[in-house]
């Protein structure tokens, strides 16, 4: 056996054109399917990171809430429930929040915005809230008055970014029909990574949005966002918490509470199936018509073997182990180049521009081309191109493992 591998692996380089012929097929099947399944999973990644952050892992709420995203669904929380949801022994963290949709205005301008009511340091630790504060300071705690409010809302209010001072009406309802109508200090303002929230949203303490949408119905709650340690434990601890909690509440994963987001991952998953195939039969094609022709152009090479003594098996084994280090080698610097081009754009995502940035800006997301890289994704696509390249050599080495001898020279 020994023998056999070391006469593969010298016929490899015997005709290092030849292999090489072989082997760019290989590479160029990892490239393009690493390439692709980067720039798909990238943007997928961001959004699901950035819904987890911000409404957790599974969602807590009076049931029906989220069909009626009203203040009047919301629910008061007791350590009684919040003790009941943590018998769950993977949580995390339970995020508290209070959400409603009030009017903002500065005299000359106006608009609605969605306020969210948080606790400073649970919502820092989740979202890192205080690093998007690009004027004025974040709150230090929940008895600070004021608001932060989204870039674009502020733009839009005519807030002045240098100073952050002033004030905003806020006016509306409350809980149960309860009239909202005061002023806040503006605190400062947030630059939010999804476009759709850097123009509607705003924050202020949960004690003071208790105070204000609810003063009679204390520690009110719009959702609980339940954060846990382990992704892959998601369906677990959602079944743990519904099987706690009575039919008066709903325990929602992130992708139930977001539809649309759901159905845009499973629309990117059927695309990808799609291309790649193309990718995997046209680069197949490809493999298999160049591992044809070496075979056909090695008969006579082939025949002087078998009249030296070496079986057909032999012959078979040998072709067979070529094959497997052209595909291990074709693999290995597919891989390696991919690295290297993911990895620099992995951390420096393409800043687009014009059309592409208003597309990605659609999908809530900044406009950039984001790269995905993690282990996973070589270890797949290197094991897919591989287990190809080494399937469609078999037929062509069984073919040369079957000649007729005795008329190859003829």
């Amino acid at each position: 056996m020994n023998s056999i591998v070391l006469i593969a692996w010298r016929n490899l380089w015997r005709n290092k054109r030849r292999s090489w012929t072989t082997m760019a097929s290989v590479i160029l099947a990892v490239i393009l399917a690493l390439i692709y399944y980067s720039l798909k999973q990238g943007p997928i990644n961001l959004l699901i990171d950035n819904t987890i952050n911000r409404i957790g892992h599974i969602t807590v709420a009076k049931s029906g809430y989220h069909d009626n995203q009203s203040i009047n669904s919301s629910i008061p929380v007791s350590k009684e429930l919040l003790d009941t949801i943590y018998t769950e022994n993977s949580i995390e963290n339970i995020v508290t929040k209070l959400q409603n949709y009030l009017l903002l205005s500065t005299g000359e301008r106006t608009k609605i915005s969605f306020i969210n009511g948080v606790n400073p340091t649970d919502e820092d630790n989740q979202t890192v809230l205080s690093e998007k504060v690009i004027c004025g300071a974040y709150f230090t705690s929940e008895s600070d008055i004021g608001i932060l409010i989204a870039e674009d809302l502020a733009q839009y209010l005519r807030i002045d970014r240098v100073s952050c001072e002033g004030e905003v009406v806020l006016y509306g309802s409350g809980y149960q029909g309860i009239s909202v109508a005061l002023t806040l200090p503006i605190r400062g303002i947030v630059k939010m990574p999804s476009p759709e929230e850097n123009k509607i949203s705003s924050y202020i303490t949960l004690t003071n949005a208790q105070e204000i949408f609810s003063p009679y119905v204390p520690n009110l709650a719009s959702t609980l966002s339940v954060y846990i340690e382990d992704d892959s434990q998601i369906d677990i601890v959602q079944r743990g918490i519904i099987a706690q909690l009575s039919d008066q509440y709903e325990a929602l994963k992130w992708n139930q509470v977001n539809e649309e987001l759901e159905q845009q991952i499973l629309a990117e998953q059927v695309a990808y199936i799609v291309i790649v195939s193309i990718i995997y039969l046209i680069v197949g094609l490809g493999m298999f018509g160049s591992v044809l022709m070496n075979i056909l152009e090695r008969r006579k090479e082939i025949v002087i073997m078998h009249s030296l003594g070496m079986s057909r098996s032999n012959i078979f084994a040998s072709l067979m182990a070529e094959s497997i280090f052209s595909g291990l080698v074709g693999v290995s610097i597919g891989m390696f180049i991919s690295f290297i081009f993911l990895g620099y754009f992995y951390l420096n995502p393409i800043p687009l521009s014009d059309g592409l940035a208003l597309v990605m800006e659609s999908y809530n997301l900044e406009p950039f081309l984001f790269f995905e890289l993690n282990p996973y994704m070589f270890i797949k696509e290197a094991l897919t191109v591989f287990s190809i390249s080494v399937v469609i050599s078999i037929y062509p080495i069984w073919y040369a493992s079957k000649f007729n001898y005795s008329n190859t020279f003829h």
